[in-house]
């Protein structure tokens, strides 16, 4: 073993369930890397390597990377991280997020639709406009153009909300009409 000699520190290797795999194993604990020329061990990601010190304390490596090299120079390559040690550096991350379609997605794919509705009083003409021409019966094309008179006037006074449920429930038998201006009136709930 040509680097027996520099195997100087005795590690114990526990698999990540806690068992203890084998006790006193030559070793290289060096800053970034652990060498040991036992290829036979199983070294996995998440097992932990223990060294104890000569004052005593406890070292406590969690494998975060494990290379096993074979040939004439066969040893294991074991990329650690200290079980104190925070897994990432902590970081202050300050967003400021306005305006239109405005969103944050940290680790995560956004596949929403935004539709941002600019002019609410085209959306309501545009509307009532399609309730004249495609409403045949004239009680109900006058009952939904009353709720969308409630509903436009509800913008400015708070309660849009409650004449949309209106709205909507009243136009149930129309929805052919209704349907291409909902993702706009939603916009204003």
């Amino acid at each position: 073993m040509p680097f027996g000699g520099l195997l100087n520190d005795r590690v114990t290797l526990v698999k990540k369930d806690g068992t203890v795999f084998k006790r006193d194993v030559p070793a290289s604990v060096q800053a970034k890397m652990i060498f040991i020329h036992d290829v036979s061990l199983p070294i996995e990601t998440d097992d932990h390597i223990l060294r104890t010190l000569p004052s005593k304390l406890d070292e406590d490596f969690v494998v975060t990377d494990a290379t096993c090299y074979t040939g004439s120079l066969a040893h294991w390559e074991i990329k650690y991280r200290r079980t104190n040690a925070p897994l990432a550096p902590t970081q202050t991350i300050i967003n400021n997020i306005s305006g239109h379609n405005a969103r944050v997605n940290i680790g995560s794919t956004d596949n929403s639709i935004n539709q941002v509705v600019e002019n609410s009083e085209k959306v309501f003409s545009e509307l009532a406009e399609a309730l004249r021409r495609n409403v045949a019966q004239d009680a109900a094309r006058d009952r939904l153009l009353m709720l969308v008179a409630e509903m436009r006037s509800g913008t400015s006074k708070g309660t849009f909300k409650e004449g949309y449920r209106k709205f909507i429930a009243a136009a149930a038998d129309h929805m052919t009409v209704v349907a291409p201006f909902l993702p706009a009136l939603t916009q204003l709930l």
